[in-house]
């Protein structure tokens, strides 16, 4: 996230190349003040210590992964929400991937190694135009729309090993057909206009997950009837991990 601060737990999983007793799968960790502790406790073998490490955020109870070199069925899947809200993070799922690392255990003398985190995950931002006709009664204070939805996306994906010639090396998301829906964003800001012959303007947003969409639809709810926006695309478009994307609209 855009502050460490907001990232409250995390599953870490590691791979040992030279002793395999010394893996585990996904365990939680959770912030304590600034610090972080587990509940299960694991042992790092050596200071020389090869392994692959992998860690997703947040922390998902019902999830159980293990590092393979097995891609024939997923290790984890990840969908989106279809209602989502400011502040919540349940739909950004957050990466950190470090292949045939020899971590350095003494960063400060405090025998830690660190984990860097990046977005896996796609941001729609949709900046509306207000039409001065929303000014009939005076300029409103807050947003008149209702709701702004998008259709046409797929809200699930399944992730499978990536593997190259020393074995694995990541991460592959595989978007699973079937999972169109409908994602309802949120409002991120409204800004009134100076008078009732000047536009207010807002602006939504909602995570996406990467995919190459043929197309997609947005409808915006104005209180007195739903408008429905069907973008262009360019050609080969694709929602990519760690990446936003901007739509404007004029309503």
């Amino acid at each position: 996230h855009e502050e460490a601060g907001t990232i409250m737990d995390l599953d870490l999983i590691v791979r040992d190349k030279h002793d395999n007793s010394y893996s585990f799968p996904s365990t939680r960790f959770y912030r304590d003040g600034n610090s972080w502790k587990s509940d299960t406790k694991h042992l790092w073998s050596s200071y020389e210590t090869v392994a692959d490490i992998l860690c997703l955020s947040p922390s998902v109870a019902s999830r159980s992964v293990s590092i393979t070199d097995d891609n024939s069925s997923p290790l984890f899947s990840w969908e989106v929400e279809s209602v989502q809200t400011a502040g919540s993070y349940a739909s950004d799922l957050l990466t950190s991937i470090q292949a045939n690392s020899n971590p350095n255990l003494t960063i400060d003398n405090k025998k830690e190694f660190g984990i860097c985190l990046h977005h896996a995950m796609s941001l729609l931002r949709i900046n509306v135009e207000l039409a001065t006709e929303f000014n009939a009664s005076g300029v409103p204070p807050t947003c008149p729309l209702e709701h702004i939805s998008i259709a046409g996306l797929k809200l699930k994906g399944d992730y499978y090993s990536l593997l190259n010639g020393t074995g694995w090396n990541g991460l592959e998301l595989r978007p699973v057909d079937g999972s169109e829906g409908s994602i309802t964003s949120y409002e991120q800001s409204h800004k009134a206009s100076q008078s009732d012959v000047e536009n207010c303007a807002a602006v939504y947003e909602c995570i996406v997950l990467p995919q190459t969409p043929a197309s997609f639809s947005v409808k915006v709810g104005t209180g007195s009837k739903d408008i429905s926006f069907s973008p262009t695309l360019p050609a080969n478009f694709s929602f990519e991990a760690g990446k936003s994307y901007t739509l404007k609209l004029k309503v």
